[in-house]
């Protein structure tokens, strides 16, 4: 999805990801309006896109799926961006 889409997405309450993230990273809006990240840290969403200038960061964005798992009838196969567990193998 587009950038437009994935601030859309976190106006909306979801976590996004982005290509450039590892599959355990994710990103959203917290309710002092800031971008809030899977470690807690937070920054302005202005401060965010200003260190991200290149044209690489306006695509590749998703919705991040947590505990998303491909069950192919014999083993559960994370999928990506998913948060693992260990309780859940």
């Amino acid at each position: 999805m587009e950038a437009v889409d994935a601030i859309k997405a976190m106006q909306d309450g979801k976590k996004v990801a982005h290509k450039h993230f590892t599959e355990y990273e994710w990103m959203c809006i917290n309710e002092s309006n800031r971008y809030e990240f899977e470690d807690g840290a937070t920054c302005l969403p202005s401060s965010f896109w200003e260190f991200r200038p290149d044209d690489s960061w306006q695509s590749g964005w998703e919705v991040f799926r947590e505990l998303g798992y491909v069950d192919d009838s014999f083993n559960k196969i994370p999928s990506k961006n998913s948060v693992l567990h260990p309780q859940a193998f």
